[in-house]
């Protein structure tokens, strides 16, 4: 069926009326997407230069949203950075687990080198969202490898070299949306030039910067997160009443504060770094009071409130790790090393009588790479989303 179909797009070029032979020999939309979701992800890309017509569907959002999905949420993305030893560049591989977090193995996905040598640690700020990576200034699809490098940001009073990345998917517009705050040097209160890069919609706009206005005085305090078309992050400074939760709407690229911070989040943060966590559904922090504590405490921010303690889970094994994501209501636990050259991950059930601890292991190559970054994303699903 596939061959026939190309046999069919090539054939359009020889004959005489072009565009009485479209319509004559176009595929049906959905044959064409019943074809499509056949194809492994791996595939699918190349299939994009038959005709402009089997790229506009590979992009669009039917058939993204065609594409079967496994069921189960807690397959893990892991992104190992450092430097490729042949080439002296920033380099990212990639791995997946099983399709179950019970599995000790993982699976080597894909590769991609910053096409830029420089030692730029912003490069380094990686999230993963809705099936595409966002590494720095490079975006990419982990499954295919196929990446994309962002244009430089617009020339403002700003120091870029200080700028501030998030990346979230608008599921609105079937857009990927990339927001760049920087912080405006001298003043008082603190505030910050907002940025905006858009991939993806139907009408995609130009491959360029945006700058949009953003009216709340404030510094950053995390990095962000994002759940239902919003980024989430935690900010301060002279300008706000106390540190509180923002959010940032993709659809009408508008900021506000969406909830206060307690005190014993604003307590860790001298400490450790404040790390956001999707906690079914619901923007959270994991709070472990310290490294070596059996216990760990969720709190949960609610719109216009203060967080407020979710869960708390005892009897947790000492790993010395940091905690990644909580998975389930009953306290599977996902930790991870800290950067650590030789990464590993552990995911704890205490639901699993014969083995409640597993230790998923990550085969690199240690001859090619060295690695000193390492990134952990829950919910990985291979994807069909194409970066162009």
């Amino acid at each position: 069926m596939i061959r026939r179909s190309l046999r069919v797009c090539k054939k359009r070029t020889t004959e005489k009326n072009p565009e009485t032979n479209h319509k004559k020999d176009a595929l049906p939309l959905d044959l064409l997407l019943e074809i499509l979701i056949r194809l492994p992800a791996t595939s699918v890309t190349s299939f994009m230069l038959v005709s402009k017509a089997w790229a506009n569907t590979i992009r669009s959002k039917d058939f993204l949203r065609s594409f079967p999905y496994p069921s189960s949420p807690c397959r893990l993305l892991i992104a190992l950075q450092g430097r490729d030893r042949n080439t002296g560049r920033q380099s990212c591989c990639f791995f997946s687990s099983s399709s179950s977090l019970s599995s000790s193995t993982t699976s080597f996905l894909s590769r991609i080198t910053n096409p830029s040598s420089s030692n730029r640690p912003g490069w380094l700020t990686a999230y993963y969202v809705n099936g595409l990576m966002s590494i720095g200034q490079v975006i990419c699809n982990p499954i295919t490898g196929k990446s994309i490098t962002l244009p430089k940001l617009l020339k403002t009073a700003c120091n870029p070299r200080l700028a501030m990345r998030f990346f979230g998917y608008d599921p609105a517009n079937n857009q990927y949306k990339v927001l760049s705050l920087s912080p405006t040097p001298n003043s008082t209160p603190a505030r910050v030039k907002a940025q905006v890069f858009t991939l993806g919609g139907a009408k995609p706009k130009p491959n360029s910067w945006r700058l949009i206005d953003c009216p709340i005085p404030h510094a950053l305090r995390s990095r962000g997160l994002c759940i239902d078309g919003s980024v989430y992050y935690i900010a301060g400074g002279t300008g706000l009443m106390q540190m509180s939760l923002m959010r940032f709407d993709l659809n009408s690229e508008k900021f506000d504060i969406f909830a206060s911070v307690s005190e014993a989040v604003r307590a860790l943060r001298p400490r450790r770094p404040l790390n956001l966590i999707n906690y079914h559904g619901k923007v959270a922090i994991a709070i472990q009071p310290i490294r070596t504590a059996s216990r760990i405490d969720v709190r949960v921010f609610q719109a216009g409130k203060q967080d407020e303690l979710e869960v708390s889970f005892h009897d947790l094994p000492q790993l010395h790790m940091h905690i990644k994501g909580v998975v389930s209501h009953t306290g599977e636990v996902v930790f991870a090393s800290y950067g650590s050259p030789e990464a590993h991950v552990f995911h704890y059930d205490p639901n699993n009588s014969a083995n409640k601890l597993t230790r998923i292991n990550i085969q690199v190559d240690a001859n090619r790479n060295m690695f000193s970054e390492a990134n952990y994303f829950l919910g990985f699903q291979e994807s069909y989303v194409v970066v162009s």
